[in-house]
């Protein structure tokens, strides 16, 4: 359960907070170019963080599948989200926006 619940809280930031800032500097004023360099060094260690994350969850999850087929039944419903949409860069987001 709290694979599942950590798994869900990267989820939701990355939903909330990484994807919807990218969504919203598309249309916003360009940005000087050492605050892109700043967003783009964040990008690069997410998402070595998210690469570390989902083979974790991965691994928990077949687990958890294997475990349900013969022992406990609704046990793969805590299984945690092993995906997750990464972040474009934002050089090509605040350029596209320009």
């Amino acid at each position: 359960g709290r694979c599942r619940e950590f798994s869900a809280i990267v989820q939701s930031f990355n939903t909330y907070y990484v994807l919807r800032a990218q969504q919203q500097l598309a249309v916003a004023a360009p940005l000087a170019e050492n605050s892109i360099a700043q967003l783009e060094e964040f990008r690069e260690e997410y998402i070595a963080f998210l690469r570390s994350v989902e083979p974790w969850a991965k691994g928990i999850a077949n687990y958890l599948q294997a475990s349900s087929v013969t022992e406990y039944p609704t046990l793969s419903r805590l299984a945690p989200t092993s995906h997750f949409q990464r972040p474009k860069p934002f050089r090509q987001i605040t350029t596209a926006g320009a």
